[in-house]
């Protein structure tokens, strides 16, 4: 596998944060087809069994004769809290799980998914594409194709440069 490290200027720090750099990831590789990962940290707390209290309960019920249990105001005996300690573990959450849209089948992609990438490979977000044709070809070449036509045609496609 390959491993990239990154080294940030000191004003470039918010780029260091696991949640900008999900979305950045998830953005920009959508439809890559090799899989991105992101080590994520998480913080649960968790209760503890507490050795200390279970050998005092052991010592109490000897001894229940003689101590008083004292209760709430229901009437029910009062429960000690829990003791809970925080544990922080680490997982590697896939970025782009999705495959590829031109590798999927046809009849699994919305209106709605075929648009989405017609904005990003333009990079216009504004724009939607005017129809567009998803094909597989097979002969001495097999691949597979998504065709666009746009609304408008670019001004840099009339110009002559």
């Amino acid at each position: 596998g390959t491993e990239i490290t990154l080294f940030l200027k000191e004003d470039c720090m918010e780029y260091a944060d696991e949640h900008k750099l999900s979305d950045l990831a998830k953005h920009y590789s959508e439809f890559v087809v090799h899989p991105i990962y992101l080590r994520t940290e998480t913080t649960m707390e968790v209760e503890v069994e507490d050795d200390e209290a279970e050998e005092a309960e052991e010592k109490n019920d000897d001894d229940e004769e003689d101590l008083e249990v004292k209760e709430d105001e229901d009437g029910e005996p009062k429960e000690k809290p829990k003791k809970t300690k925080e544990v922080t573990t680490f997982d590697w959450e896939v970025l782009n799980g999705n495959p590829a849209i031109w590798t999927r089948p046809k009849e699994e992609i919305t209106d709605e998914e075929y648009q989405n990438f017609y904005k990003v490979l333009t990079k216009n977000e504004i724009m939607d594409a005017e129809t567009w044709t998803h094909f597989n070809a097979e002969g001495n070449i097999n691949f597979k194709s998504i065709l666009y036509v746009p609304k408008d045609v670019p001004a840099s496609w009339t110009n002559p440069a």
